[in-house]
């Protein structure tokens, strides 16, 4: 009989709830909030609180699909994609967006991989913008900086177009880019 309660128990909370487990080393007993979005209102999920050396368990609702907000208290906060994956997140240096590691979680490592690609070709179209009028007497060196801005304005366009249709991911990154 006890096992039979358990198990319904168990069953239960894996239709009801999606998992994310993680690692925060700075973040020991310290709460964590996940929080949704409607329209321009945050909306809280889901809470819990590191243990002793920063590990925690969070369950978010199987029904909610988007993306969140995951908040460390009096730290620093994540856009995290939920879209019913159970994932793992690992982050050593909350002031450095690069050692956020995401395990299991296809959407997550295409939105990661999508918002590095982005930041990147920001950064090399500032400088190409601002040498363009400096060679604007030099036709070669003109020409060759439009094609290399080009090229550039279509590479964030190419990994868009290689993610899955059904993702969520490819509709978020396409959303939050323009």
């Amino acid at each position: 009989m006890r096992k039979t309660v358990l198990f319904i128990l168990l069953i239960t909370q894996s239709v009801v709830a999606q998992t994310i487990k993680g690692t925060f080393l700075q973040a020991k007993n310290t709460e964590i909030v996940v929080k949704s979005f409607e329209g321009f209102i945050e909306k809280e999920l889901t809470k819990t609180t590191c243990d002793s050396v920063g590990n925690f368990t969070i369950h978010y609702p199987i029904e909610y699909t988007g993306a969140a907000l995951l908040q460390i208290q009096n730290t620093s906060s994540v856009i995290v994609l939920l879209n019913h994956e159970n994932f793992e997140m690992q982050w050593e240096n909350f002031q450095d967006f690069t050692t956020l590691k995401f395990i299991n979680s296809p959407e997550n490592e295409a939105f990661a991989k999508g918002f590095a690609i982005n930041q990147e070709i920001e950064q090399k179209l500032t400088g190409l913008r601002y040498l363009l009028p400096l060679y604007q007497n030099n036709t070669t060196n003109e020409n060759w900086l439009q094609n290399e801005i080009s090229n550039q304005e279509q590479i964030f366009e190419k990994y868009i177009e290689s993610l899955p249709k059904e993702s969520y991911v490819k509709h978020y990154l396409t959303y939050r880019k323009y």
